[in-house]
């Protein structure tokens, strides 16, 4: 009975997650070679875990206000993920930087 079962599965193990009908989320960071992201503090990191803390500095924050540019890869994203409730995060657009350089 077991061999019967296995021979009508419908799913095999090496179907890609668009197979399965898996959407993306959006567009991954690896997409996009130069890609910024916007980080501003709005929220003050007292009486928050010290790991909120240095998350907040390694992402070079100081103070209520304070917005920096970071590049839009896994790491960073995981880094504003984690304080997602401290900070406010705007995608840049990519010819805003070129007009930059």
């Amino acid at each position: 009975m077991a061999g019967k079962r296995a021979a009508t599965s419908t799913h095999s193990s090496s179907a890609s997650s668009e197979a399965r009908g898996r959407v993306p989320r959006g567009r991954r960071p690896e997409d996009r070679p130069g890609a910024r992201l916007r980080v501003t503090q709005v929220r003050s990191t007292i009486s928050h875990i010290a790991r909120n803390r240095g998350t907040i500095r390694a992402l070079g924050l100081h103070r209520i206000g304070d917005t920096v540019e970071v590049p839009d890869n896994e790491a960073t994203r995981g880094m504003v993920r984690a304080v997602r409730f401290l900070v406010e995060v705007e995608e840049l657009p990519e010819a805003s930087q070129e007009k930059k350089a």
